[in-house]
């Protein structure tokens, strides 16, 4: 699992790392030039990338990786796919990015880094889940790409938000719960002080969850809403903040779908 990290370890600036098909656990490439390719392009699952500190002049190029997750990333300051602090060029090339639901961290996170362009990619950010035989809700739905104080040029590439739970009821555990239906994730958030080029692109915002019916405990009493819960709103296909700069060409941009309302219910008489 460890044997990418050693091999960009051991590298030297101008080199490439040839990875072949397997599933490895973490790399960090912190201030080195080099490529790290797939080999064959989508043969290879890597669960964390960071590339951060690179210095102007300096370039990394990752093709046909698969960035998948496996498990809970709870800490929101430490995103498993990240690109911090560069002001070298960072390039991905038919990569794909995946946070599995449920989750707490976006797709792909960039900070503080002026020269980022990706090529035929997919990015997909977590959707939360209603989980323990629906009695728990847990992760945030998240966007496909994060962008902070940072500048990136898409051309080709999928990003899509996640979606949120639908609102649900448990009455009598211990005692009666209520959960109210999650928003969708925006397909890409940027800040006010990144900016976007885009061409070709799909930005799909995430789903929101559907609003429950309202209803009745075990004693017959009604729960709190009466007359059911309306559904959340749905991600953007792209979130800018006043002052963030987003250029694009010939690229769709989608929102999520807003989620139904819930029906009104009558217990016991009330």
């Amino acid at each position: 699992p460890g044997a990418v990290q050693a091999a960009v370890d051991a590298a030297v600036d101008g080199d490439t790392v040839l990875v072949h098909a397997g599933t490895y656990s973490t790399c960090l490439v912190a201030n080195k030039a080099l490529v790290l390719q797939a080999d064959p392009v989508g043969s290879v699952v890597l669960d964390k990338l960071q590339i951060t500190g690179l210095d102007l002049g300096k370039r990394v190029f990752v093709k046909g990786v698969n960035l998948t997750h496996v498990g809970i990333v709870s800490d929101l300051t430490n995103a498993p796919y990240l690109v911090q602090g560069c002001a070298g060029s960072v390039r991905f090339q038919d990569v794909t990015v995946s946070m599995p639901a449920p989750n707490f961290q976006a797709g792909l996170v960039l900070t503080n880094s002026t020269d980022v362009a990706l090529s035929r990619c997919v990015l997909t950010g977590p959707s939360s889940v209603v989980a323990w035989g629906g009695t728990f809700a847990t992760g945030i739905p998240q966007p496909g790409l994060v962008l902070s104080a940072s500048r990136v040029a898409l051309d080709d590439v999928v990003v899509t938000g996640g979606d949120g739970h639908l609102a649900f009821y448990v009455p009598n555990w211990p005692t009666p719960l209520f959960y109210g239906a999650d928003a969708g994730a925006d397909a890409c958030r940027m800040d006010a002080n990144s900016i976007l080029f885009a061409h070709g692109c799909t930005f799909q915002g995430g789903d929101d969850g559907n609003g429950t019916n309202a209803g009745c405990d075990t004693a017959g009493t009604i729960f709190i809403p009466i007359h059911g819960t309306p559904g959340a709103n749905a991600g953007n296909g792209l979130n800018v903040a006043a002052g963030g700069s987003a250029t694009e060409l010939a690229c769709t941009f989608t929102p999520g779908v807003a989620g139904a309302g819930g029906a009104g219910s009558w217990c016991g008489g009330q």
